[in-house]
């Protein structure tokens, strides 16, 4: 066998290896992620609600750690409520002027 021969076999079980570690270091880090989900609990992030103004009927969370989702899917929508600022729910009145306000009626 010639040394350029060697090199390139040598070069391509780098390569191999190399491409390996680093799925192999994706699962150690996907497993440390997940122990610490485990032990302290997931930081989960608000991805998506789905509904429409009054009403939501499905809400979507991701772990920021580990990635898990969840998705929670409302058997009865569950109606918005607003508060003003001193924490007093909005009577549908209130809603109501405030909503022509935005669309301008």
């Amino acid at each position: 066998m010639d040394y350029e021969s060697e090199i390139q076999r040598l070069t391509d079980e780098r390569k191999a290896a190399a491409e390996r570690i680093n799925e192999l270091m994706q699962y150690r880090e996907m497993r440390n992620q997940l122990i610490a989900c485990n032990n302290e609990g997931h930081l989960w992030n608000l991805v998506g609600v789905k509904g429409d103004l009054d009403k939501v009927e499905e809400i979507t969370l991701v772990c920021a750690r580990c990635k898990g989702e969840a998705s929670i899917v409302l058997s009865e929508p569950t109606t918005v409520e607003w508060k003003d600022a001193d924490g007093q729910a909005l009577t549908s009145e209130e809603i109501e002027d405030i909503m022509k306000s935005i669309v301008g009626e």
